[in-house]
């Protein structure tokens, strides 16, 4: 019996993914119409309120108030695209939840590398329902872009083994990803170890080509920062001013258990 639904997934790929896009941004819409009437869709705070800033300014022409970009980029400039077309919150998180919807189809084709194409199915309508994911959707915050970004490198590189051009993709975003949470550094090595794998059972491959493909790809979103920074902080800085920030104001010495500024700190 398991035969058929299994043969049919199989001969109508793109229909299951389509269809699976159809059922994430269904839920999600849902969730967007009833957001709409709270408080948390309008009043923005902290890092929502710095983003929504950030994004104006970009749009006005204002020059940076600080040597070097404190928090990453990505999601100020992402806002600003959409603020061109219509200020307001509601409307980055239609687009952000338009963008998470596609987490779904992503999903269902990284599981089916690895697990049945049932179970496959099964993990696709999870990430559709999986509330958290729709929730931050719902903010002004990058977690959603990195999610999608990462999710879209994975597939990638999966799918993209031995293949330069893939393997170049990969790691644009990947890069996107890093551009959006510095912290994402940390999965470069393991998406080359992933290169050095897969090629081993492939004798005629090699995996350099599919390393060069992968950082170059890094390194293009990531390039205007690095330039940025070089020219304006004049100091060695990677990412951002704001490493270890969080950590600093939640364990340093004047630690209060709250988001509170020492008096004696200046962000600029």
């Amino acid at each position: 019996m398991t035969q058929r639904p299994t043969f049919w997934l199989t001969q109508h790929t793109v229909l299951v993914l389509a269809g699976l896009y159809c059922v994430a941004l269904l839920l999600r819409l849902v969730y967007y119409f009833a957001l709409g009437d709270t408080l948390m869709a309008h009043v923005l705070l902290m890092d929502e309120a710095y983003y929504q800033a950030e994004a104006r300014n970009i749009i006005l022409g204002v020059p940076q108030p600080t040597d070097s970009w404190f928090m990453t980029p990505l999601y100020p400039y992402f806002l600003s695209l959409v603020f061109r077309v219509h200020d307001a919150p509601m409307a980055a998180y239609f687009v952000q939840m338009l963008l998470g919807a596609l987490l779904a189809p992503l999903g269902y084709l990284l599981a089916r590398k690895i697990l049945g194409i049932l179970w496959a199915m099964a993990s696709a309508i999870a990430i559709a329902c999986f509330a958290p994911l729709v929730f931050f959707e719902g903010l002004l915050l990058v977690e959603s872009l990195v999610a999608i970004t990462l999710t879209g490198s994975l597939v990638l590189a999966l799918y993209g083994a031995g293949n330069f051009r893939m393997a170049l993709l990969s790691g644009v975003l990947l890069g996107v990803a890093i551009l959006g949470r510095g912290s994402n550094l940390v999965l470069v090595p393991l998406w080359l170890a992933w290169f050095v794998w897969s090629s081993g059972t492939h004798a005629t491959r090699s995996w350099r080509h599919e390393w060069v493909g992968c950082l170059l790809g890094c390194l293009l979103p990531l390039a205007p920062l690095f330039i940025y920074n070089a020219t304006h902080a004049k100091q060695p800085l990677f990412l951002t001013a704001n490493g270890g920030f969080n950590l600093y104001l939640g364990n340093g010495p004047q630690a209060t258990g709250i988001f509170q500024l020492p008096e004696d700190l200046d962000l600029a």
